[in-house]
């Protein structure tokens, strides 16, 4: 890969709706070229497969993080840290803000193609002249390859995909609602609890070891979503947190506070939803939640000590059902009902 290298045939080649995979034979080279070439293989939905006869080194791994199901043998992908060109001559300063530049960029490209950018750490070991091939299982251990069930849970989702798109304009289902009921893809998220602050758990088990512990309002990325789990990274840390412990950013619901929710009742559908906020004799609304149920809540906010007493009155009068409880609502997604 080198930076004068224009990927305009390239781009037309794998546009092509005949082309299922994009396979490399590469020492590498340039990393902001084989990040471009990456993206590219991303927008055109294409896979990537190496094989372990032709190697896929350094900056080449970049470019296979493009794909977006990635199979690959073991040994088959070698990395290693990269390096200024010999060429450039340069004082100490700029070349610590030059590493740092390249450090934050490839962060943020790994973030945003899944992979987990712990794998940073492990490349970093390495100089130049050297080359770390991964292994099957360190494939799996930073999401650049799927186990079997990840596979069959994506390739199911395509091919629900394909399906969909493939019907002809008019017999293709419309969405539910013009949209409503989407769930949006969670990308961003900051720390809200109860407790004030979060484990950064090593797995998704809340019995796993802590490898950090995270306040309210931290900043989280989200790399999958694995529900209950969150697969996350924070300050150059990958780990765990459960979908109840965060904020995410681009729900509609709820700006970032600590107000309460009081949620009196949860449906499975829409319809019935709908049905009992019209009918209720108290002033509610409700909510999508991230797993697909309905949340009927008060339609006002209060904080936590009024929001208790609220409903424990409610409770004791019998209004509202007993397990009725007091909640941030970091799992709600919009409202849905009603004006």
């Amino acid at each position: 890969f080198a930076l004068s290298d224009d990927l305009t045939t390239f781009n037309e080649m794998v546009s092509a709706p005949d082309v299922k995979f994009v396979s490399f034979n590469s020492r590498g080279g340039n990393i902001v070229k084989a990040m471009e070439l990456g993206r590219a293989i991303r927008q055109a939905e294409k896979d990537t497969i190496q094989l372990r006869r032709n190697n896929c080194e350094s900056a080449c791994s970049l470019a296979f993080f493009g794909g977006v199901y990635r199979g690959a043998e073991a040994g088959s992908i070698g990395v290693h840290r990269s390096s200024l060109p010999e060429n450039v001559e340069t004082t100490a300063q700029s070349a610590v803000e030059s590493v740092q530049v390249h450090i934050a960029a490839v962060t943020s490209y790994m973030l945003e193609m899944g992979i987990d950018p712990s794998l940073l750490e492990l490349t970093l070991q390495y100089s130049k002249d050297d080359i770390r091939y991964l292994s099957s299982s360190e494939m799996l251990k930073y999401s650049i390859t799927l186990s079997h069930k990840q596979k069959m849970e994506k390739l199911n989702a395509r091919e629900t995909t394909e399906t969909y798109y493939s019907r002809p304009k008019a017999e293709r289902a419309q969405p539910d609602n013009n949209g409503l009921l989407d769930l949006p893809k969670a990308t961003h998220a900051k720390v809200r609890h109860a407790k004030g602050s979060v484990p950064l758990k090593n797995s998704a088990d809340r019995n796993s070891a802590n490898k950090a512990i995270l306040r309210n309002g931290d900043e989280v990325k989200i790399i999958t979503d694995q529900r209950p789990w969150f697969k996350v990274w924070h300050g150059g840390k990958t780990g765990y947190m459960h979908v109840t412990w965060l904020w995410i950013q681009n729900y509609e619901a709820t700006k970032f506070d600590y107000s309460r929710f009081i949620q009196i009742k949860s449906f499975d559908n829409l319809s019935d939803t709908q049905q009992f906020v019209q009918t209720n004799s108290l002033p509610v609304e409700a909510y999508l939640a991230s797993n697909k149920w309905f949340a009927v809540v008060l339609d006002k906010k209060f904080k936590l000590d009024k929001a208790l007493n609220i409903v424990q009155n409610l409770k004791k009068k019998n209004i509202v059902p007993e397990d009725s409880f007091v909640t941030l609502g970091n799992t709600y997604v919009r409202k849905v009902c009603c004006n």
